[in-house]
């Protein structure tokens, strides 16, 4: 594991020495009666900040981790700033104005002013020279304005510049110190060795290339599809790639149709080459191979997963944690790892450098809902949270050609249609709603952490995550039922909640929560509209479906949704005073028989 300290913390690995005060964090929020559980899977887990080690991944993460430092000195500054602006000028507007109109004021390069204004909301700044004239006439104004960002520049320069110097000056001297950690990105030349492979099988079948053709890129994909699909493309392709290749190795005017080419016996007996197929089919696994195999993070996960004995599905956890190091995005997964009746799992997050808290209180709740259990025929039956799947125990030796074959065939089943797009469809509505639910409760978790530890960070701080987009929608609802949703999320049963509140609510609570997130996350306005005519506050319109008002059809989606999450609530509290009722009954019976016992057996 790369090793760099950086604020008292290794910057590839900020969790050193705390997962004792994670545990401590989730216990206090979820209740000493789940210490137990709690330890055993955090203590079992082990973390994984798998990324690319190349130069260019590691300096945009470092830039990241500057950015974040430099805005809240921004925000700090700003909030130090009593700034009254006149109506005159629309705020949009000041930002283009100071550019065009005194430059020793403002320069596009200043970036502490320009941030500034940003900040205090000058944005999208446009105007005309009109606009521009007229703010000129109004000498007062103008004058005014220019002494306004002259005191604006003078209170950052006296109290704030030094810091700003202080923080640039770090990160380049850590950009500078950590070069030496970075791996050269490798220089697979694909297409050159897709070439040379192609211009040897041409040689083979008798073919004389033709140099002064051209082939780039774009021809030698080309080719390389319709060699691999076997099939015909389109006219398009046909005229762009294939045609020119033709001509390559040697039909200097060509045929004018495709169907011509087709019929050319020599021609087709090269390209239907088999040996040309499967050298071809050798080179793509070298590609990929050349993305990950030299990659010491994937090296050390590769060293430990084989360190640990014979474990279930072996190629597949590995080609997981190869597709993620090649996307090298900033999400993150859950790996569970089977070794016959030993379960347990694995965190793989992004390079430490681009994490944030939340998505690691995220994981790691995910982690403590994880159950393994074997049923009575003999499967596996692996839960997280609300959803569960059946686990295929499939015990085989570590095979990279394997997992690249492994990658082959999940690309092509991706492209297939589902056997049944209704069940897919409701399973994904069930995970979005367990992924809300898991959030929700792992930002109940980071502010117990946020209070009880003074420097609160790992790395960055919270970035809230797109599944937060239906917190106002079941914020409430989650509130009343918390007690009632660990316990089921906590058991080993992921359909506890679902029997407890009956089919027919939880199809409705997960159709509404799908629902109601689709339609916010592409208009995030549509909130303030509904707001606007019922007077609500947008982060409280649990009452919204009351009102008479002129829906448009998105909006009554989300007044819809707002009107069955309350039936449910309703539906719930019932069923939990059932429940107590019945319970009270059952404790008073045994205090009857056995009245010198005043405790529950």
């Amino acid at each position: 594991m790369l090793e760099y300290n950086f604020e008292g913390k290794n910057i590839f690995n900020p969790l050193e020495n705390r997962m004792q005060e994670v545990i401590d964090t989730f216990v206090s929020f979820y209740g000493e009666e789940y210490r137990e559980r709690i330890t055993d899977r955090l203590s079992k887990n082990k973390v994984y900040f798998l990324g690319r080690e190349n130069e260019a991944s590691i300096e945009s993460s470092i830039k990241a981790l500057f950015k974040e430092r430099t805005d809240k000195l921004f925000k700090k500054f700003v909030k130090s700033i009593d700034v009254k602006l006149t109506n005159y000028y629309s705020p949009s507007k000041f930002v283009f104005a100071l550019e065009n109109l005194d430059n020793k004021l403002y320069k596009i390069n200043d970036y502490p002013l320009r941030i500034l204004l940003t900040e205090l909301g000058f944005v999208n700044a446009k105007c005309s020279k009109d606009e521009i004239d007229k703010l000129k006439q109004n000498g007062q104004f103008f004058s005014e304005f220019k002494l306004l960002v002259s005191s604006i520049q003078q209170k950052w320069d006296k109290e704030f510049q030094n810091e700003y110097n202080d923080l640039k000056e770090q990160e380049q001297f850590v950009l500078d110190d950590t070069k030496r950690l970075c791996k050269k990105t490798q220089n697979f030349d694909y297409f050159a060795k897709l070439k040379s492979i192609l211009d040897e099988n041409a040689k083979k079948h008798g073919f004389e290339l033709n140099d002064d053709v051209l082939v780039d890129q774009q021809i030698l994909s080309t080719i390389e599809l319709f060699i691999v699909l076997n099939s015909r493309l389109t006219f398009e392709l046909f005229n762009k790639g294939l045609q020119p290749y033709f001509k390559s190795i040697g039909y200097k005017d060509g045929f004018a149709d495709f169907d011509q080419y087709l019929q050319d016996e020599k021609l087709i007996t090269f390209l239907k080459d088999k040996t040309l197929l499967a050298e071809i089919e050798k080179l793509k696994i070298e590609q990929e191979k050349s993305k990950f195999a030299d990659n010491i993070f994937y090296k050390e996960f590769v060293r430990d997963i084989q360190n640990e004995g014979k474990i279930c599905n072996i190629n597949n956890v590995i080609l997981n944690a190869i597709d993620y190091i090649i996307g090298n995005n900033g999400s993150a997964y859950m790996q569970p790892v089977v070794k016959k009746d030993i379960f347990y799992t694995r965190s793989i997050l992004p390079q430490a450098l681009a994490l944030n808290d939340l998505m690691l209180f995220h994981e790691f709740t995910h982690v403590i809902e994880s159950d393994f259990k074997r049923e009575t025929n003999g499967e596996l039956s692996y839960k997280v949270g609300f959803t569960s799947r059946i686990y295929k125990e499939n015990y085989e030796e570590f095979d990279e050609n394997q997992i690249i074959k492994l990658k082959k065939d999940n690309d092509e089943i991706a492209f297939k249609s589902p056997n049944n797009e209704e069940e897919l469809e409701t399973a994904y509505k069930v995970n979005l709603l367990n992924e809300v639910v898991t959030d929700y409760l792992s930002c109940k978790v980071y502010d117990k952490w946020t209070k009880s530890h003074s420097s609160i960070g790992f790395l960055l701080n919270k970035e809230d995550t797109t599944y937060s987009v239906a917190f106002p929608l079941l914020s409430k609802f989650l509130d009343e039922n918390l007690d009632l949703i660990i316990q089921c999320r906590m058991s080993q049963d992921a359909d506890a909640f679902r029997k407890m509140i009956g089919e027919e609510y939880y199809r409705k609570l997960y159709n509404s929560t799908f629902e109601y997130s689709e339609i916010v996350l592409n208009n995030p306005s549509i909130l303030d509209a509904i707001s606007k005519k019922t007077g609500l506050n947008k982060n409280n319109l649990y009452n919204c479906y009351k009102y008479d008002c002129n829906w448009t059809d998105k909006e009554k989606v989300i007044v819809d949704a707002y009107s069955k999450i309350e039936e449910i609530s309703k539906v719930v509290t019932l069923r939990k005073e059932f429940d107590n009722t019945q319970k009270s009954k059952k404790s008073t019976n045994k205090k009857n028989k056995n009245n010198y016992l005043d405790r529950e057996i």
